[in-house]
């Protein structure tokens, strides 16, 4: 045996030992009927997060009697907590999200959540996500379920192979992330069948909170309310620039209606730009989580934003979108909804130019798409 076969056999044995406690795991077909206990590991991004509630909702409905639970980091916890479908939402934060004093006591707690999920015995293990990564891998692998389910490794992570029992290819076309997700239902004898809408939990609270926002701002009963979310991820390709959202904000104040400018925690230096460069007050807000933001987006008749996390919130909750893309592909990526205008131009998000943002805005319009107050 090659040297590096044999480290990573190694490997493997000493994986298998410290956690299944046993030598050999025996991987047997998956067998719906035994199956009580259903977990979905999804610790990305909230896109994402939200392009798999329509997996749980299946889930659920394919297995009613079943336990199931979601495991998610702190980040998108909001997306899921509260959803009907759920018995348990698990959370842990990422050390990257700095909110530990040490990256050791992130992983300390990361651990105590999954002893918490491997103590619950679950029989099914999801790790939902469009490639293989060893960090998501190994926690389902602690998970000590029966099956375990995740995307074929590549070639640099196929030492960590053993830590699923059953693989889902990744798709060698674009496919949209909703669909992708819906592929880990094909080892369980599920039909594609139809799909769901992507969910939000309810925002009641919220809603009215919302409601006083608006009507202090001055813009709760002037329609159609337009909402222009800032968003500004230089490092993910997602930025665009200051001056188109101060010639935007400009344009839209010219017309019929009202428009508020939102904008998140991350975010609040770079939008203090974009309202210092206007010649005018306009309307703003800071939408300090994603359940205020969920609830913003009700109210609102079109929302104007980058491919993202609120986009998919948007889309989640039903207002129309104009929705602009950089370097990510709208056949995998697109708000799933049809009251949507998507705008793209290369892989350069400032290339779209505000003066095609206001004609999507027109179009989106027109085309009958202005919401109702709830």
């Amino acid at each position: 045996m090659p040297v590096v076969e044999f480290g990573h056999w190694l490997l493997k044995k000493a994986y298998t030992l410290a956690v299944l406690h046993r030598w050999r795991e025996r991987i047997t077909p998956i067998d719906p009927r035994q199956i009580k206990k259903i977990l979905i590991i999804r610790n990305d991004n909230i896109g994402d997060v939200v392009c798999t509630t329509p997996l749980i909702e299946r889930l659920r409905r394919s297995f009613p009697q079943a336990y199931l639970a979601v495991l998610v980091c702190r980040l998108t916890e909001e997306v899921v907590r509260g959803n009907p479908y759920l018995d348990r939402v698990y959370v842990y934060d990422k050390a990257k999200h700095g909110r530990h004093a040490t990256v050791w006591k992130a992983w300390w707690e990361q651990f105590q959540v999954l002893k918490e999920i491997r103590k619950e015995g679950f029989d099914l293990v999801l790790g939902v996500r469009l490639v293989f990564t060893v960090s998501q891998a190994w926690m389902a692998f602690f998970s000590r379920a029966r099956w375990r389910l995740g995307r074929t490794p590549g070639r640099r992570e196929r030492k960590f192979a053993f830590f699923y029992t059953h693989f889902i290819p990744v798709p060698d076309r674009p496919k949209h992330e909703i669909e992708r997700t819906l592929d880990f239902l094909e080892p369980l004898g599920l039909p594609p069948g139809e799909i769901p809408k992507p969910f939000f939990p309810s925002v009641t609270d919220e809603e009215a909170e919302i409601s006083h926002l608006l009507g202090r701002l001055g813009v709760k009963d002037h329609r159609p309310l337009i909402g222009v979310h800032l968003t500004s991820r230089p490092e993910v390709g997602k930025f665009w620039p200051v001056e188109h959202y101060v010639t935007l904000l400009a344009a839209l104040k010219e017309r019929k209606g009202s428009v508020v400018f939102s904008y998140g925690p991350d975010q609040i230096e770079t939008a203090q730009v974009v309202l210092r460069s206007l010649p005018f007050s306009q309307p703003h807000f800071l939408s300090s989580n994603l359940r205020i933001f969920a609830a913003y987006a009700r109210f609102l008749d079109l929302l104007v934003t980058v491919d993202g996390g609120p986009m998919h919130i948007g889309a989640a909750v039903g207002v129309p979108l104009v929705a602009l893309f950089g370097a990510a592909d709208p056949r995998e990526w697109a708000p799933w909804t049809d009251k949507a205008v998507l705008l793209k131009k290369g892989d350069r998000l400032e290339e779209i130019t505000p003066e095609e943002v206001l004609k999507a805005v027109e179009e989106r319009l027109r085309a009958g798409g202005i919401g109702k107050e709830p």
